[in-house]
């Protein structure tokens, strides 16, 4: 892979990543949704964890699926949206 490209995606996963821990428009910080699973759990941060990761692994594989849905066909619209829900995730 060149440099340029390289470089293309790790300022993509850059921003990713600081938007995930930060928030940014809707979303909101890592640390609100970690408040926000342990509050709905009853302060157990066993099964607020759990919650956490079953949910987060339905929205992966929707995501997923719905993203290649359309085949090869699709497939250059495809790898951007499945990119960015993964980053969103």
């Amino acid at each position: 892979m060149s440099d340029k490209k390289s470089g293309v995606i790790e300022k993509a996963l850059e921003w990713g990543y600081e938007k995930a821990v930060s928030g940014g428009g809707v979303l909101g910080t890592a640390q609100e949704l970690a408040d926000e699973y342990l509050h709905s759990n009853g302060h157990n941060l066993k099964e607020a964890a759990n919650s956490l990761i079953r949910w987060q692994n339905t929205k992966a594989a929707t995501g997923g699926f719905v993203t290649n849905l359309g085949g090869l066909v699709t497939l250059p619209a495809a790898i951007p949206a499945n990119m960015a829900s993964s980053m969103y995730i």
